[in-house]
């Protein structure tokens, strides 16, 4: 994991570019559920996400999500890079012995450095199960992602 991390970093160093609101990225989130993130900007202010993740909690399950984010670019303010408040709607599959639909509301803030192509992101994300059943729960990542133009 270190080297991983190591890796984009020095990967990214090499790129002057701030690529982070165009293109796409992938990389990697850890918590509930932790897998594999990836992120397409449509425009400067939106985008789709998504995620290929393990679920470690009471309904243990290899997850799909997707998400519609919006962002605010103006709440918080930095000297450096930006930090964009994000909020969303979207959809995930959970596959196991008793598959699962979620609606997913997720809400974060997003790290954006100002010389590299790397996002750094933290969310919050209240789901509502509605297959099998209806549940309420809620799920959260730290995550780390690399832009390609």
């Amino acid at each position: 994991m270190k080297k991983f991390i190591f890796v984009i970093l020095i990967f990214a160093g090499f790129n002057s570019v701030l690529a982070q609101k165009s293109g796409y990225g992938i990389g990697i989130m850890l918590g509930e559920q932790t897998g594999l993130s990836g992120k397409y900007w449509l425009n400067s202010e939106n985008s789709l996400t998504g995620g290929l993740a393990w679920s470690f909690g009471e309904n243990e399950a290899i997850y799909i999500h997707s998400n519609y984010v919006w962002h605010d670019n103006n709440l918080i303010k930095m000297q450096n890079g930006s930090l964009p408040v994000y909020y969303g709607v979207g959809v995930s599959l959970g596959f196991a012995e008793k598959s699962r639909i979620n609606i997913r509301i997720p809400l974060g803030v997003n790290y954006q450095f100002p010389t590299n192509p790397i996002d750094i992101f933290v969310e919050i994300v209240p789901q509502l199960g509605i297959v099998p059943s209806s549940s309420f729960g809620v799920g959260g990542a730290i995550g780390i992602r690399y832009f390609f133009q």
